[in-house]
């Protein structure tokens, strides 16, 4: 497929901006583009949950994806996507994306994306820019499989570059800059993922880290199946870096570290 063949090659975007009314938290602005789609928001335990869909098969050549996600003071919105986000091969070419997240002072904002699986050949660049107010809690999750590794298909992608940059009130405090090339990196050697196939990174802004820190260890040192290390950065927030065999045993592990984050919203 050629950049001509992609029907949707150009700048594909989508923004959702969350406030508060009447006591609940409500999707006050919600715009995509093609082969973006939103589904209505649903609400449950007193946030509102936002799912991001595509048309499209995955990503694929001169794909261009913008996504801008706001919570107002108050609002709890949870943003996650539709499936594991497959990235097809691209003869030369790469496809990006570039989401910026905005949580203001009070509010509480998770951003989940389901796996990225980068098919032989793909190059993806993606970059993520979030802005937090004091005040703010912030969750952010992502994995990365080796590939399809079912077909035996292991780190045979061109690159995968991810860029994750967070802010509080202006100031960075946060970055970290993944920059994959499988055919100049030792992907399976010392220092990169060792043997495992999938790698997962979690973030946790503006809570209790020494009650995380505690919680989190307890809960990491007693999985099984998979490595993980909790870190408390210089600004006082937690990051997690988990590996594994398979997407489904680090969801699992996110989604329990997240629902413990989450108990610090309740007191």
């Amino acid at each position: 497929m050629t950049v001509r063949d992609n029907a949707f090659g150009g700048l594909s975007e989508v923004r959702v901006e969350a406030c508060v009314r009447d006591g609940r938290t409500r999707v006050r602005h919600a715009s995509f583009t093609a082969p973006f789609k939103l589904l209505p928001p649903f609400q449950e335990d007193g946030f509102a949950r936002q799912m991001i869909l595509s048309a499209s098969a995955g990503i694929m050549a001169g794909d261009r994806q913008h996504i801008e996600v706001a919570a107002d003071p108050g609002a709890r919105l949870i943003v996650t996507s539709q499936a594991f986000e497959k990235v097809h091969k691209m003869d030369g070419r790469h496809a990006e994306r570039h989401a910026v997240l905005h949580a203001a002072d009070g509010a509480f904002l998770q951003y989940e994306p389901l796996p990225v699986i980068p098919f032989a050949g793909s190059d993806f660049r993606s970059r993520t820019d979030v802005y937090l107010e004091t005040g703010s809690r912030f969750i952010f999750s992502e994995i990365l499989c080796c590939g399809r590794a079912a077909r035996g298909e292991r780190f045979e992608y061109r690159r995968f570059r991810n860029l994750v940059r967070i802010y509080r009130d202006g100031i960075p405090v946060y970055i970290d800059n993944t920059d994959f090339i499988p055919s100049r990196d030792e992907m399976e050697g010392p220092g990169m993922f060792e043997g495992f196939t999938h790698t997962g990174t979690a973030l946790f802004f503006g809570f209790d880290s020494e009650q995380l820190l505690a919680e989190f260890r307890q809960l990491f040192e007693s999985a099984g199946g998979c490595e993980c290390a909790v870190t408390r950065t210089a600004s006082g927030d937690i990051a997690v870096r988990l590996f594994g065999y398979t997407a489904d045993k680090l969801q699992r592990m996110i989604a329990e570290a997240s629902r413990i984050a989450g108990d610090q919203l309740k007191m």
